[in-house]
């Protein structure tokens, strides 16, 4: 959380010279300039007043000019001083306030156990990417629900659990940004779906082979060195992999449709006949020539994504 903004060191002002005695001194003049007109026995107030007899002279007149124009002046001084710090003050304070809710808000789009965005965070950006025409740039949804995870929480408790979920999460996370080799997506995203969960979702632009080839290349390069990290937590090896679904956004789409599509894509996954860990929505690899690029994508995806053995076909 950002620390809230420090006050400015207070302004320069007649206060910090004048304070204690100027208010003091000031006050005893004007007071010792009214008894020369009362008291006649004030011979050094007399001979500075009424040298000539007469108090009616051109030094009384600039000796009251003077110290009546100060404290005029001074005590305007001092509420326009006054205004202008409270002014000062409750800009510093709303600045404060500013920031404070800035960081509850992101705290909100958080996820505290990962440190990635959060559903509600999810449900925010799916608003946003459908007010973009979406018929030049489509968009997509990638589930992946992480395999045996409740295993975790069974034989190692439920904090080397979260322990678990944060590494998988924390290196998604930065892979996407730094990992040439997966070649993230334009505007990809990644949140957990479900707080205390293992599914995580991805958000991203792009036609539906740029999806697939991501999910393929994020499971070959990454997935393997996160199985090899989990013995530094769990002091032995858990196989890190997922089953997942890959659906497309239209532009009639609530959120609830969207996810709706994702999740019959993911039921498929769970059949006792399943042959993939991943399927998506369409089957629009077939629509491409053999030569195509997008063809050599999908053909390397479902390679990637094909069940070699019944284990591998149990989910979590």
């Amino acid at each position: 959380m950002a620390a809230p903004r420090e006050k400015p060191s207070a302004l320069w002002s007649p206060a910090t010279i004048l304070k204690p005695w100027g208010w003091f001194l000031g006050l005893l003049a004007f007071i010792a300039a009214i008894a020369g007109f009362v008291r006649k026995d004030l011979s050094f107030i007399q001979s500075v007043l009424s040298s000539k007899g007469t108090y009616a002279s051109p030094t009384t007149f600039v000796i009251v000019l003077v110290v009546s124009n100060f404290l005029t002046f001074y005590l305007l001084y001092r509420l326009l001083y006054k205004e202008r710090t409270q002014r000062r003050d409750d800009a510093d304070e709303n600045a404060n306030l500013r920031v404070l809710l800035d960081d509850i808000e992101r705290e909100r789009l958080l996820d505290l156990h990962t440190g990635i965005p959060n559903e509600k965070k999810f449900k925010n950006d799916f608003v946003t990417i459908k007010q973009a025409d979406l018929s030049k740039l489509p968009a997509q949804i990638i589930l992946i629900d992480i395999d045996n995870f409740g295993s975790i929480n069974n034989d190692y408790g439920y904090q080397k659990g979260n322990e678990v979920i944060r590494l998988i999460a924390q290196n998604m996370f930065f892979a996407m940004r730094r990992n040439e080799e997966i070649y993230t997506p334009r505007e990809a995203e990644l949140y957990r779906r479900f707080t205390g969960g293992d599914e995580f979702v991805f958000l991203l632009r792009g036609p539906q082979y740029e999806a697939v080839g991501f999910l393929a290349r994020l499971r070959d390069s990454l997935f393997k060195k996160l199985s090899s990290d989990t013995t530094q937590i769990l002091k032995s090896r858990f196989n890190i992999d997922f089953h997942g679904a890959i659906a497309p956004i239209y532009q009639k789409d609530d959120y609830e449709d969207a996810v709706k599509r994702l999740e019959q894509c993911y039921l498929r996954t769970k059949k006792p006949n399943s042959t993939r860990r991943v399927y998506w929505w369409k089957d629009e690899e077939k629509s491409f020539a053999e030569a195509d690029f997008r063809t050599a994508i999908y053909q390397n995806a479902v390679k990637q994504f094909t069940i070699s053995s019944q284990s591998d076909a149990v989910g979590s």
